[in-house]
């Protein structure tokens, strides 16, 4: 935990400025509640092109949920960064268990669920999942673990996503889908289809 406050420490002492707290504020703000995500899961639903895209998203979104939320939060109950040391916070005090950070957790398996689907905007999600998570860090509202492990769960919520897309996209082949040989198969052939509609993504 001291190596941890120590990087924290850094951060406070050599990269705050008010140009970097005004933008940290804001990118932090993405991740706030799962809105933007959310919101992003249900412009893909609308959409007939990338409704496929959409359901796996959301599906990605609720199972981070269920995992870092309801499941880790609760087991680790780990207490925030700013309770050990004297710090100015420049954003809202959370009040919820530390590990493993939600705003990096619901980013990042929106950006994972982009990437095992082949979505041309996977890159540019992955940039703001980061700038999200070093957010956290610079906020000093958690360690850099909670970070880590915020990566980890969204990386399992997508992977997890993923194995719906063949599914969704062949609903009539069901019993078929479900071999795992067939599914590595069918989920190359649906991702590699929907990419020639998913290049008008404005990522």
């Amino acid at each position: 935990m001291q190596f941890e406050l120590a990087i924290l420490g850094w951060i406070q002492d050599y990269c705050r400025n008010p140009i970097n707290d005004f933008f940290f504020v804001q990118i932090t703000s993405l991740g706030e509640q799962g809105l933007f995500c959310i919101v992003l899961a249900v412009l893909f639903l609308t959409d007939q092109r990338t409704r496929t895209l959409g359901l796996v998203v959301a599906i990605a979104l609720a199972f981070d949920f269920l995992l870092c939320n309801l499941s880790l939060k609760v087991i680790f109950n780990r207490t925030r960064p700013y309770e050990y040391v004297d710090v100015e916070l420049i954003t809202a005090r959370p009040h919820d268990a530390s590990f493993p950070s939600g705003h990096t957790a619901i980013c990042f398996s929106l950006a994972f669920a982009l990437f095992f689907c082949r979505v041309r905007g996977w890159k540019t999600a992955m940039a703001v999942s980061s700038l999200v998570a070093f957010s956290r860090l610079y906020l000093h509202v958690h360690f850099p673990t909670d970070v880590l492990g915020g990566i980890v769960c969204g990386l399992i919520a997508g992977l997890f996503a993923s194995f719906f897309d063949p599914l969704i996209s062949r609903p009539k082949g069901l019993k078929e889908n479900l071999c795992v040989c067939h599914h590595f198969s069918t989920w190359q052939d649906s991702a590699s289809k929907r990419s020639s509609f998913t290049n008008t993504i404005p990522f």
